[in-house]
């Protein structure tokens, strides 16, 4: 995740995902991998998302266009 990311220090139920129709359904942190990551899991800079749904909302999602 890039510094200007919308995501950035937000926490998983507040990223509105669901709302455009995406699922988040894992991270990677680091050397860690978190699957299926619980609603209050917060994003830093740097994690890699992983995310499932149209190529629309992803792109809502990560960059609010």
């Amino acid at each position: 995740m890039e510094d200007k990311s919308p995501l950035n220090g937000k926490r998983l139920r507040d990223c509105g995902a669901r709302d455009l129709g995406c699922m988040i359904v894992g991270i990677d942190r680091g050397m860690d991998s978190i699957m299926n990551p619980d609603p209050s899991f917060v994003f830093e800079l740097d994690d890699v998302v992983w995310v499932v749904g149209n190529k629309g909302a992803i792109q809502k999602l990560c960059y609010h266009e």
